[in-house]
Formats: structure tokens, sequence, C-alpha cells
């Protein structure tokens, strides 16, 4: 709504306070993207985090060339209005992984698809929270 806002508000003083809240709103996906990936992933390791980053530097490379052929070819009003393709596709994304547990992305027999680890038999169960806790506080951050 922000991005929809900060391009057709028909007030500059409108369009920028609309500018300086999606950045303030965007500057938390990151790290909240990190975070949700870990702890959904915890086996994920660097290559998971490497492809994490191979496709947000996609997004930054793809996203601003995508503006600017739209503007050449319309208006900047509607080239900027674009950019609102990538918060309704992580829209999309995130309620498509709400009904998709986290079995379905795993090997049968993995650590994720179980919920077990090799840390499972000091724990005295199987329960996938308690695992988690314990590979989170033993990784270096």
């Amino acid at each position: 709504m922000l991005f929809l806002l900060a391009c057709f508000a028909p007030w500059p003083a409108v369009a920028l306070a609309a500018s300086v809240a999606v950045g303030l709103a965007g500057s938390c996906l990151w790290p909240t993207t990190l975070g949700v990936t870990a702890d959904r992933f915890p086996q994920g390791g660097a290559t998971m985090f490497g492809l994490l980053a191979a496709f947000g530097n996609l997004g930054g490379i793809l996203m601003p060339w995508l503006v600017g052929v739209t503007s050449d070819r319309s208006s900047l009003r509607l080239g900027l209005a674009t950019s609102t393709a990538c918060p309704l596709l992580m829209a999309f994304v995130l309620l498509w992984m709400r009904h998709h547990p986290v079995a379905e992305f795993a090997q049968p027999q993995s650590a994720l698809a179980t919920g077990t680890s090799s840390h499972t038999a000091e724990l005295g169960g199987s329960d996938g929270t308690r695992t988690r806790r314990v590979l989170r506080d033993r990784q270096a951050f």
C-alpha cells in the first residue's frame, strides 16, 4: 500500500513520507528473512545462506532494471509502481509456506523431516524444539 501511495500520491510531501515509511518498513526484511530461514531449516548451513544472498542480489539487480524499462516505456509513476511486485510475490510465498509443512522440503530420512539430530540422545527425546534450541546455542554467531 505504501508503495502505491508513494507512486501515485498527488502531493509531493505525502509521496516523500510514504517513500520514507517504505524504507523503514523494508529495513527489517533481510534480517528477519535470515532468522526465519535459520529457524525453519536449522541444518541449512552456508549453502542456504549463500543461495539467499544470491537471490537477494539478483532481485537487487533485476528490479531497478525493470523499474527503468517500465518508466522508459510509460511513466515514472507506473515504473515505480512495478516495485510492488516484490512485496506481493513475498506475500504469496509466505502464504504458500504457511500451508506447507517443513517436511515437504526435506529428504525423507533427514533431520529436517524427522525433527531429530545427532544431539537427540543427550536431550532424551525428539520433540524438535529442544533439538533446535541446542543446535542454535552451539552455533557461533
